[in-house]
């Protein structure tokens, strides 16, 4: 998914605002991780990692947020927590994976 972002703005500043609402949003939203760089489309992105519950089951999610000319774009991986490592390899595949702009014209 990609947002129009207003001009200087950063992951940073996205992820400062969007966390506010998780944290009202989410029953028991936790960070799971210091935040980790990683890239995207080759693109630097930093990848949040946090776990939350949605009627008494306990999801474990990973976003990983870039700038990618005036859009914050985010990939967003969500799985029930014991199954979240199960397919770990192939998102970070998918998320290094050149085209990964393709549908943003890039």
């Amino acid at each position: 998914m990609g947002y129009a972002a207003p001009d200087g703005y950063s992951v940073a500043n996205y992820w400062e605002d969007t966390e506010k609402y998780y944290k009202d949003a989410l029953t028991d939203y936790t960070p799971a991780a210091d935040p980790a760089v990683s890239t995207m489309g080759g693109k630097k992105a930093t990848v949040y990692e946090y776990t939350y519950s949605l009627g008494g089951v306990t999801y474990k999610c990973r976003q990983s947020i870039c700038v990618f000319g005036y859009m914050i774009v985010v990939m967003t991986y969500t799985a029930l927590i014991q199954d979240y490592d199960a397919h770990l390899a192939e998102v970070e595949h998918m998320q290094k994976c050149r085209n990964v702009f393709d549908s943003f014209g890039g």
